[in-house]
């Protein structure tokens, strides 16, 4: 009898045990689990989207994984600095980071950014470009493949092509006469690019830019004036181009504005130069080339922007002045400025002006 309690008593206990055991190891699997799950998250990108601007990182000679961790996520390229320091900890206790520069982006994420820094994959060449104000599509792709960035051709496909996700690009038009599809769109600024750089990369950077500058709320200034914004942008591309003086800009804008309203032909040089190059004087065969471009021979604006405008230029065409001219000359005095008239005899007697000036400059400074 006593033995049987006895045996009753040792079997109790050992199933108190192993449930003890069985509770143990299940709060180990759920704490393992829970690190798991912590761990992937914080690791993880810090954004899904591909597009996201690069950012060049330096690391520096002699610098320790713990400062570099910290300064990744204090740009926002890691989720967490400690998570980071934890996964070597545990899995790569030997590991040695390159010194260099790194192009890095938020939706590479933790473990991707630890293996270029540790195997030195892309310590880049960072080359500083400059694109002006007024420059086109054709301007950047040449400066990009002289400072050895990407090739003229890759940039070009590059810039004719649809698929960006920045939230303007769905109201440009698709339109066979445009020479380049987002030509107007690629705001000019410096940038710093590296040797090598995926021409698709370099574009959405300029697209980035544009979005930063013109916001969705100018946006909605444009629809309420009556405008769309690849008409904005086209006009600014003409202002771009027309105007040397930022206090001429509005001015030019209202000479555009009032000419579309009348019906009266732009007849803008700069547009035709857009297709056949720069001309000093435009001849009666150029005038009367056949290209949708041609701003003597077609009214309204041309099919889309024939460069790629700056903020000013953009502001003035949403906000033009208001007067009465129809026509604009070039002073030639030195100033950059213009010469603005109401009537076709203003004009001639502006055009005199113009003339007498530029001869008294080139005998100046033969």
């Amino acid at each position: 009898m006593k033995k049987n309690l006895s045996s009753r008593l040792q079997l109790a206990d050992m199933k108190k045990n192993r449930r003890r055991a069985g509770m143990i190891f299940l709060l180990l699997f759920v704490l393992l689990l829970a690190g798991y799950i912590w761990m992937r998250e914080q690791l993880a990108p810090v954004t899904v989207t591909s597009s996201q601007k690069r950012v060049f990182f330096q690391v520096k000679q002699g610098e320790s994984l713990s400062q570099v961790a910290l300064q990744l996520e204090k740009l926002h390229l890691i989720r967490n600095a400690s998570a980071l320091l934890w996964y070597v900890r545990l899995f790569q206790r030997d590991m040695n980071i390159q010194a260099g520069q790194y192009a890095l982006a938020p939706s590479m994420g933790s473990l991707r950014i630890l293996t270029l820094l540790e195997q030195g994959q892309i310590t880049l060449q960072v080359v500083k470009v400059t694109f002006p104000e007024g420059f086109t599509a054709r301007q950047m792709a040449e400066r990009l493949q002289e400072d050895g960035i990407c090739s003229a051709k890759a940039f070009m496909q590059a810039a004719n092509s649809s698929q960006y996700s920045e939230w303007f690009v769905r109201y440009i038009p698709n339109n066979p006469e445009v020479h380049t599809h987002l030509e107007g769109y690629l705001y000019p600024n410096t940038y710093d690019f590296y040797k090598g750089e995926p021409a698709h990369q370099i574009v959405n950077e300029l697209l980035q830019e544009f979005g930063r500058v013109v916001t969705p709320a100018m946006y909605q200034e444009i629809i309420k004036e009556g405008q769309t914004l690849p008409a904005i942008i086209t006009e600014a591309s003409l202002i771009e181009k027309e105007a040397y003086l930022e206090s001429d800009k509005p001015l030019i804008a209202s000479v555009i504005d009032n000419r579309l309203k009348r019906g009266m032909p732009l007849q803008i040089d700069a547009t035709l130069e857009y297709v056949l190059g720069y001309r000093q004087q435009l001849t009666v065969t150029d005038e009367n080339a056949p290209s949708p471009y041609n701003t003597y021979l077609h009214k309204g604006l041309p099919p889309g922007p024939i460069a790629n405008p700056g903020i000013e230029s953009i502001e003035a065409a949403i906000h033009p002045a208001h007067t009465n001219y129809y026509y604009y000359v070039a002073k030639f005095n030195g100033t950059g400025g213009s010469y603005f008239a109401s009537t076709y005899a203003q004009q001639l007697a502006n055009e005199k002006k113009s003339q007498e000036n530029y001869q008294k400059y080139m005998e100046h400074h033969q």
